[in-house]
């Protein structure tokens, strides 16, 4: 899981490190990246054309700490 958003440089830094590791397991099945970002659903959909993120994506509807996922898994940083 990779909880991300269109401002965090740290989360772009990411995005390029993590690479090889999909690239790694980019055949393996029982792998899987799931990144969600956390801006509104049209930044998110530029976010994407624009950043070469593999895996699937999600977005929280830009509802922070109200979105269930976030508080599932009570994140408090990024990324």
């Amino acid at each position: 899981l990779d909880f991300w958003y269109k401002a965090c440089s740290p989360c772009h830094a990411l995005f390029e490190t993590i690479k090889p590791v999909k690239d790694y397991f980019s055949d393996n099945p029982n792998v899987v990246f799931l990144n969600i970002s956390i801006d509104p659903k049209d930044v998110w959909k530029k976010s994407l054309t624009k950043y070469d993120i593999n895996g699937y994506h999600a977005f929280t509807e830009n509802k922070e700490n109200n979105h269930p996922i976030i508080k599932a898994y009570k994140v408090a940083g990024y990324p």
